[in-house]
């Protein structure tokens, strides 16, 4: 919050010699200014004494936004201001209203500086899609969109059926990662994914992939050589199902995004199903949906994993790019196997 101080910089005395009697009786006085000698009427501030306004102006800080002189108004950071007006000049302006403001909010994204916001605008419901405030829409499971997220969002289930089938297909020819699994799509709400998901966090989670799928135990009886039996357990799996869930009503570049995200978990589910570091499996998530989002030409929305501070995906997807740089993507295979099991 941003405070401001009026502070008047000289209390003005004047004194009028015809209130003496006899000004000889003094010791002679000088302006501080032209050091002439006075001998009429004169004007005091603080220990110093001038002959004139015109002398005492000379002494005053000037605005730092017109250059007139500063005969008491606003000081900030040092600088004087001879008005409310030419104090406003220096004031951020709200990005949503426009008008300057003293006292407001500004909104980070992912530990950087964002847009600033006045008390009033600050205070409007956020958007899910952007998380800005806005004027918003509120929709059915009680989640805000702003006009300008709504302008491409999409909340047909068919139509995002046809991006996240359109995402998969330039995944394996562009890209060259693909699953044999019948995926089953879904566009729902915030309440349904907050029920499907095991560790659901609000803002982070616009997408889910789940695989469901039942163990099943074999033990087979082995008659050896000495004639004793011998057993063997094994596992295998039936009944597997694959689902992607997304939130209805995301904007159609992030909705992409989202779709590549979903997908990196599936081609994971299929390569490398032991692996169990969340940080990593979150990290190449995120690494595909930038891959994703420039195959689309919309890479300015890789600015968000670039500077996400959060230490499972920001962190996650920093390691798995480090680790793509100095070994080629084509090797990514090691940096799986080395967290197999974990």
């Amino acid at each position: 919050m941003i405070r401001w101080r009026s502070k008047f910089f000289h209390t003005l005395l004047i004194f009028s010699a015809i209130s003496l009697s006899c000004l000889s009786l003094y010791a002679a006085m000088y302006c501080s200014v032209c050091k002439r000698q006075i001998t009429g009427s004169y004007i005091k501030s603080g220990d110093k004494v001038f002959c004139s306004q015109s002398c005492l102006d000379k002494t005053l800080p000037r605005c730092a936004i017109c250059g007139k002189v500063c005969n008491g108004g606003f000081q900030k950071n040092g600088k004087f201001y001879c008005s409310k007006p030419c104090l406003e000049k220096t004031l951020p302006k709200c990005a949503l209203c426009g008008k300057p403001f003293s006292s407001g909010m500004l909104f980070s994204n992912n530990g950087k500086d964002g847009p600033v916001y006045c008390a009033e605008c600050a205070a409007k419901p956020k958007c899910f899609a952007c998380t800005l405030p806005n004027d918003c829409e509120k929709l059915s499971d009680g989640r805000y969109i702003c006009r300008n997220c709504k302008a491409s969002a999409v909340f047909n289930e068919e139509q995002a059926l046809q991006i996240f089938n359109d995402v998969r297909k330039r995944l394996y020819e562009e890209l060259g990662y693909s699953t044999q699994h019948n995926i089953e799509f879904y566009a729902t709400d915030a309440k349904n994914l907050e029920a499907k998901s095991k560790n659901y966090s609000p803002g982070q989670e616009l997408g889910l992939y789940v695989c469901n799928f039942t163990i099943n135990t074999v033990t087979k009886t082995k008659v050896g050589w000495n004639l004793k039996a011998e057993e063997k357990t094994e596992e295998y799996k039936s009944n597997e199902k694959f689902s992607v869930y997304v939130l209805y009503g995301l904007p159609r570049k992030k909705l992409i995004e989202v779709c590549g995200h979903e997908l990196a978990h599936d081609w994971m589910q299929e390569n490398f199903p032991k692996t169990q570091d969340i940080k990593l499996k979150e990290g190449w998530a995120e690494y595909i949906a930038t891959r994703i989002n420039d195959l689309y030409e919309q890479s300015e929305m890789n600015k968000r994993m670039e500077e996400n501070k959060d230490p499972v995906y920001g962190d996650g997807y920093r390691m798995v790019k480090d680790f793509v740089k100095q070994n080629g993507v084509k090797n990514i295979g090691q940096l799986f196997r080395q967290h197999e099991g974990e």
